[in-house]
């Protein structure tokens, strides 16, 4: 049993490491290597295309797309492999602790291998990666209540004058990071009452944030909750609606925002990265991220879940290859396909609004459902 735990402690950190140097690999190859790698394969197809800025970025999106995509079939191979084990008794829970290195160079060799596959593979490929990346948002909203729930509660339980500072220093921060993005995306992206739509995506988004917070410092709610997960959420809605507004097509009401949105969103890729580690290898918050159930173990059960692990991971890959390429996707096949992104848009939008509902639930469901028990 101890070998075995042992393992699967193990078999977290490599998983995640594993991730993370992808991502990083993604970004230095996508930045520093696309010349290089643009007389490679079928990367060579971007060659053709016409048009100046396309043609730059074709062949860091196809680099992008690969090694996402070469991510996304190593953590789907386990996920399908791993499938409802969740008993010692079960040997198929070796794939995901077994033979480690090996499974690196299996790794190592599924992404080489996705440069020769074809254009047309990846823009499909893409589109698909866009609507799990949705469901990524809301699973790393998920991660990130938990996480700033427990934090909460720690700085609230101590009688110490510093955890009263910093309880009260975060909050503030994050409330006003929040309300400059919120100006950034009135000046960027409402700049004519014409805007209509952006109007009503930034205003509402800041009407959810006054409704929420107003109903975390009542007494019907969560006792876990305050002003400091509600201005996490704040932020978080915030960045993910800017980044939903920069896939919007160029237009008037578009101005240049594309830098700072991507900046953004790789800053809060990584810090999602973090939130997952911190999550997936804390013994506290394996319970309420990877064990279904009533959240107690018995005798036989696994640690956790490997299945829904390799899930939130086959979904991160997806989302890093959205992240890498802003959730522009033209140019991608080699050639200009006029995909601007509105399915983009909406994706994220609709991510957005569902983990405001699911944050407002976590509030109010321990009062509304007094005989469950939630952890």
């Amino acid at each position: 049993m101890g070998c075995l735990a042992a393992g699967y402690n193990s078999a977290k950190y490599f998983y995640f490491a594993g991730l993370a140097l992808t991502a990083v690999l993604t970004w230095v190859l996508r930045d520093y290597a696309s010349p290089a790698l643009g007389h490679i394969g079928p990367l060579r197809d971007c060659l053709v295309i016409t048009d100046s800025v396309l043609k730059a970025t074709c062949v860091g999106k196809g680099v992008v797309l690969r090694i996402s995509f070469g991510n996304f079939i190593f953590f789907a191979a386990h996920l399908l492999l791993l499938l409802c084990v969740s008993k010692e008794a079960d040997l198929r829970r070796f794939f995901h602790t077994g033979l480690l290195p090996l499974q690196g160079i299996a790794w190592v060799g599924i992404i080489i291998a996705c440069f020769a596959m074809p254009n047309h593979v990846f823009s499909v490929y893409g589109q698909i990666a866009r609507v799990l990346s949705g469901f990524f948002l809301i699973i790393q909203i998920i991660l990130l209540l938990g996480f700033i729930y427990a934090i909460n509660e720690y700085l609230i339980d101590k009688d110490h004058a510093s955890h009263k500072v910093a309880l009260v220093g975060a909050t503030v921060s994050m409330y006003a990071c929040g309300l400059v993005i919120i100006g950034f995306m009135y000046h960027f992206y409402a700049p004519t009452a014409s805007c209509s739509l952006n109007i009503f995506f930034i205003t509402w988004t800041l009407i959810m944030g006054i409704a929420y917070s107003i109903f975390s410092v009542t007494p019907y709610r969560s006792k876990a909750a305050g002003l400091l997960t509600s201005a996490t959420v704040f932020i978080y809605t915030a960045v993910v609606l800017f980044n939903a507004l920069s896939s919007e097509p160029p237009g008037r009401c578009v101005l240049t925002a594309g830098n700072v949105s991507n900046g953004l969103q790789i800053f809060f890729f990584f810090l999602g990265l973090a939130i997952m580690l911190i999550s997936v290898m804390t013994s506290s918050q394996e319970a309420a991220s990877f064990r279904l159930g009533s959240g107690s173990s018995s005798d036989g059960d696994l640690p956790y879940r490997a299945d829904f692990f390799h899930l939130i991971f086959m979904l991160a890959s997806a989302y890093i290859a959205m992240v890498f390429t802003t959730w522009n996707l033209e140019g991608v096949s080699g050639r200009q396909t006029g995909d601007k992104g509105w399915v983009s848009v909406w994706v994220k939008i609709v991510s957005q609004w569902v983990s405001v509902l699911l944050y407002s639930w976590s509030m109010a469901a321990p009062v509304i459902l007094k005989d469950r028990e939630f952890v």
